[in-house]
Order: C-alpha cells, then sequence, then structure tokens
C-alpha cells in the first residue's frame, strides 16, 4: 500500500526530500533558537522555556519508541534509499512537527484577536505539517501507520505541554 499511496500522493520524491527538511534537525534547531532568543528578549521565560522542554523531551518520546519496538523502515520505494539507519517508529519527523509548529501556531492564535488571523494560522500549520508528514511517505521512510500514530503522539503531547503552560501562566506572572 505505501508505494500506491505514495504515487497518489502529488509530491515528487525530489519535492519531498526538500519538505523533511524543516521537520529534521538542522531544520528545527534554528526555529527553535530564534523563538527561544524572541522570548528571552522580550521578557518572556515561561514561554522560552516551555518551548524548550518541549522540543527538548518530544526526542525522549521518540527515542523510548526506537528503543521499544525497534521496527524496521521501509524499502519499498526507491529500494530505500532515503530511509536512514535509524529505526521507522515513531517518526521523529511528525512528533516534532507536530510538537513544535503546532506549539507556534497554538501560541500565535492565542495571540491574535481576529479569528480571521486564528483560522489562517491554524491552516497554514495544518498545511505545513502535512507537507513534512506526507514526505515521509513520498521518500519511502516510513509506514503509513508510522506517520499516523506519530502525528496522534505528537498531538499529546502538544496537549500536554499546553496544558501545562496553561497551569503554569496562572502561577507566573509575565
Amino acid at each position: 500500500m505505501l508505494p500506491i499511496l505514495a504515487e497518489h500522493i502529488p509530491m515528487s520524491f525530489s519535492r519531498a526530500i526538500t519538505w523533511e527538511s524543516p521537520g529534521n534537525l538542522l531544520g528545527m534547531l534554528p526555529v527553535v533558537t530564534v523563538f527561544v532568543g524572541i522570548m528571552v528578549a522580550r521578557s518572556q521565560p515561561l514561554l522560552a522555556v516551555t518551548m524548550v522542554a518541549a522540543y527538548g523531551s518530544q526526542f525522549a518520546l521518540v527515542w523510548i519508541g526506537w528503543g521499544y519496538w525497534n521496527r524496521d523502515r521501509p524499502s519499498l520505494i526507491a529500494n530505500g534509499v532515503a530511509a536512514s539507519g535509524l529505526h521507522s517508529f515513531p517518526s521523529g519527523h511528525a512528533v516534532v512537527v507536530v510538537t513544535v509548529y503546532g506549539l507556534l501556531a497554538y501560541l500565535g492564535g492565542r495571540a491574535s484577536r481576529s479569528w480571521v488571523e486564528k483560522l489562517v494560522i491554524a491552516l497554514l500549520s495544518l498545511l505545513w505539517i502535512s507537507l513534512i508528514a506526507a514526505s515521509r511517505l513520498v521518500l519511502g521512510v516510513h509506514w503509513i501507520t508510522d506517520v499516523i500514530a506519530s502525528v496522534i503522539i505528537g498531538v499529546l503531547w502538544l496537549a500536554i505541554v499546553i496544558i501545562a503552560l496553561t497551569r503554569a501562566k496562572a502561577i507566573v506572572p509575565n
């Protein structure tokens, strides 16, 4: 099913390589670093710490999953040329993009007063996350179940982070 699905996603293999980049370590680190720097400069240490904690701890979720499930990556597309030697489940790209870009979307939506802005933020974030997740399928580096389950893990982790942030904001003054 993976080759059939990857063939029907309107994204070429070379575009998928481009789209997976905002979800890898080199793509995410500048996003997180710039956000943390801006929050520190704006005297918002709680938001800076929240981003660092959300980003850093999602690695633990992924590493625990890799150690526990030890699932091999597929080699059905391009003989597995894009698949690294790491495990297939969970998809680190899917978990991190939902966590980081989801948190940025939540904070942007919360800061906006316009429902149009909130809608645009939500739709653009959903599109961005979807393109990165789809790139993992087009490249053939994850089974579809890996990506779906990893998005769910990311959403659950994001919900925990948002709940923790909300509770911390009630305790810690700005």
